[in-house]
């Protein structure tokens, strides 16, 4: 959650968002690229190498209490 606050307060995400182009077609887009952005991140400050466990983590109370 401290992750979360910081990212928050500097907007770093947001900031990577706009430096990155997103070449996906917006009428096909589920999760917004910041979004996605934030999930490899956090996943990756939490210890997470690779996204094989975030489908899992999905359901974890505190993953979900940190968005």
């Amino acid at each position: 959650m401290a992750l979360r606050e910081a990212d928050r307060c500097l907007g770093l995400l947001r900031a990577l968002d706009a430096a990155i182009e997103d070449p996906r077609d917006p009428g096909q887009i589920t999760h917004q690229q910041v979004d996605l952005l934030r999930q490899r991140v956090f996943g990756l400050a939490l210890g997470y190498g690779d996204l094989n466990g975030h489908d899992t983590l999905r359901q974890d109370l505190v993953w979900q209490s940190a968005r």
